[in-house]
This record gives structure tokens, C-alpha cells and sequence, in this order.
């Protein structure tokens, strides 16, 4: 019989009747003392929750009561991991968030070709990237989504970190608003313009797509100030590329666009524009972990 043994002196212990709840009760012949042995199957259960967190089923799908469920799983959410600190200097690291399905998004940070760093949180506002941006070394240049609160966070914790806005996000944004395949004219240009943000990979091609881009605004500034009334309010009738445009210019005036070029003028050497291959480990990381 597998008896457990006395945590006071070591000896094997035997049985001693059972507790009002009916579990075995365990005496030690050595020492006199007396206990119950239970069996710990958080680890189990731990196993279960996280199953079920990073699924799409839902709780009537796991054939219990949700009040069971949540009394169950009660302590499991109090778990918040804190990943360690590597410690490791880079010139350039790459920042994204991937968000789970349970109202919680994973803060990564990747550089070298590997994460260095990651932050669980339940948004991505400027105290949760500043928790993981505390953790990594100061780099050169961080390059980034654009992701709500980053922008904040990069001024109080890396203020001397050059910002590069990843050029194939901002171009997604742009997509977004103009459709792949846009009826109006303005549209159909304004996507060539974005699609051409991955072709600009020096001071040359840089300058080119902003003169470009500034013509674009200058030939459509009247057409996308037309407007109708309605409900007494001013609407205006292609609000979806003035925001497109909104976006452009705010990248182009905060400088974030093309900082690449500038660090390849200071520093020499290649600079990244955009995070898509660390946004793919990023992805690989989450599902691995």
C-alpha cells in the first residue's frame, strides 16, 4: 500500500480511521503524529483552464454549470505571469501585441531573430508597454504597430529611442479605409501610394514617395472637402479617405515614417521599416507558450 510518510520524522505512517468528511486519516507509529494526506490536482486543473482559455468554446461547452466552473477556476485567475528579464542590448527591437480570446493580449518584444521580452496584460495601454519596455536595454530605434499607449510609454521609459512606425502596418491602414479595389479614382491612387511604402528603402525612393504623396493631397484637397448636410450637422461625403489622409499625415509630420533612413544615414548600414517578420514570431511565440 503506498502509505505516505510522517513530514515530522520521516517514518512511514499507517491508517488511522477516517474524519467526519470520510477521508483517511494517517497516524505515525514513530512520533505519534497524526494528518491527512490530500492530492493536489491544481496542476491538473491549471492545464484544463488554459485549455479552455486559449479555445473558442464556451462554457456551456464543457458540461458543467457556470457557477462551477468559475468557483473552480477562481484562483486560476489570479495567475499573472511576469516573464524574466535577458538583460540583452540591442541597436533595434521590434515591439507587437497579440491578442487572446479571453480579453488579454501578450506584449512581445523581438530582436536578434528571438523574443527578449514579454509582458501578459489585459490592454495594450501605456503603463502595460512601459512594464515591458522596463525589463530591455534602451535600443538605437524600436519599431513598431502603432498600438494605443505606445507612443506614451516610449517617451517616459526609452525618451532617447528613435521611433520607426513599421511602414506595412501604416499601408494596412490606409487599405482599410480605401478597400482593395476602390471605385474612386482619389482611392485607386491613394492605395497605389501605400502599396508603394514597401518600395522606399532609401533617401531617394523616401523622398519620392512623399512627393508623390503630396501631390496626391494637393489634387484631391478640394474634392475631399466636399459635404452634405445632414440633421442640421456637416457630413462630409468621403470621410473614409480623409481618414486615410489623417493617418499619412500624422505619420509624415511625427517623422516616424521613414526613420529608417535617417539611422542608415547616421549609423550606416541597413535599418528595418516594418516588424513583419518578428510580428510572424510573435505569432509562433503565442502559440507556443
Amino acid at each position: 500500500m503506498n502509505n505516505p510518510k510522517c513530514g515530522s520524522c520521516g517514518a512511514k505512517m499507517k491508517g488511522n480511521g477516517r474524519t467526519k468528511a470520510g477521508t483517511q486519516r494517517w497516524r505515525c507509529p514513530k512520533c505519534g503524529a497524526s494528518s491527512v494526506r490530500k492530492h493536489d490536482s491544481g496542476a491538473k486543473q491549471l492545464a484544463a483552464f488554459l485549455k479552455w482559455l486559449l479555445s473558442k468554446d464556451a462554457i456551456a461547452d464543457l458540461k458543467t454549470s457556470r457557477a462551477t466552473f468559475w468557483r473552480k477556476t477562481a484562483w486560476a485567475w489570479r495567475i499573472w505571469p511576469i516573464a524574466p528579464a535577458t538583460g540583452e542590448l540591442h541597436d533595434v527591437v521590434f515591439l507587437d501585441g497579440i491578442w487572446l480570446r479571453r480579453k488579454a493580449v501578450v506584449l512581445v518584444a523581438v530582436a536578434g531573430g528571438h523574443v527578449v521580452g514579454w509582458h501578459l496584460a489585459q490592454s495594450e495601454c501605456g503603463s502595460a508597454w512601459a512594464a515591458l519596455m522596463l525589463r530591455i536595454p534602451t535600443p538605437k530605434m524600436a519599431v513598431s504597430d502603432g498600438s494605443p499607449g505606445f507612443a506614451a510609454a516610449v517617451k517616459a521609459v526609452w525618451p532617447n529611442t528613435r521611433i520607426q512606425r513599421c511602414t506595412f502596418h501604416a499601408a494596412n491602414q490606409v487599405k482599410r479605409c480605401t478597400t482593395l479595389k476602390p471605385r474612386l479614382e482619389a482611392g485607386i491612387e491613394l492605395l497605389g501610394i501605400a502599396n508603394k511604402l514597401k518600395d522606399a528603402k532609401d533617401a531617394g525612393s523616401a523622398t519620392a514617395w512623399l512627393l508623390e504623396y503630396n501631390e496626391w493631397c494637393t489634387r484631391w484637397a478640394t474634392f475631399l472637402k466636399e459635404y452634405t448636410i445632414k440633421d442640421g450637422k456637416k457630413a462630409y461625403t468621403h470621410e473614409r479617405l480623409r481618414k486615410a489622409r489623417r493617418g499619412l499625415n500624422r505619420l509624415v509630420k511625427e517623422g516616424t515614417l521613414f526613420t529608417f533612413v535617417e539611422m542608415q544615414q547616421e549609423h550606416g548600414g541597413e535599418w528595418p521599416s516594418t516588424n513583419v517578420s518578428a510580428t510572424v514570431k510573435t505569432t509562433n511565440f503565442a502559440i507556443a507558450h
